[in-house]
């Protein structure tokens, strides 16, 4: 009977059991009990375990280390380094403060512009006066930007 139950067979235990014999009738009522039983156990034990255990804390996001203001401030004073460095002569402290920049920031004024401006000149610098100048004029009419 209980696989029959099991199987979708019989649904109405209340019909089942009027037109039972007795001992079904018996055996419905010991199920009932043990399942109210089992529910009134489930219960205790649920709410002893909500009692013990720790309260869920909120995870919270780790420190900002790149929090806006932050974030900004370092680009900005790489991208300061890296136009003090170009006016300096120093070409390879120019394109690494430039990529610095780009990596922290790539829209950030014009540094991801004047970095690849640099890095397309890494195999020939700048040596003379007038290269210098020459970069300065591109990076001053393309790239003039936010630039200090």
């Amino acid at each position: 009977r209980l696989n029959a139950i099991e199987n979708g067979e019989e649904t109405d235990s209340s019909q089942n059991t009027q037109n039972g014999a007795p001992e079904a009738r018996a055996l419905t009522q010991q199920i009932e009990t043990k399942i109210d039983s089992l529910r009134g156990n489930l219960a205790r034990e649920v709410e002893q375990v909500q009692m013990a255990a720790p309260p869920v804390q909120q995870r919270l996001p780790p420190p900002a280390t790149s929090a806006p203001g932050k974030r900004e401030q370092r680009v900005a004073s790489l991208e300061r380094t890296g136009f003090e460095a170009m006016l300096a002569r120093d070409y390879e402290t120019a394109l690494d403060a430039f990529t610095k920049a780009r990596e922290i920031w790539p829209g950030y004024h014009n540094v991801a512009e004047i970095q690849r401006l640099l890095a397309v000149r890494r195999d020939d610098p700048p040596q003379t006066e007038q290269d210098w100048l020459s970069l300065f004029e591109m990076a001053l009419i393309k790239f003039s930007w936010g630039m200090p």
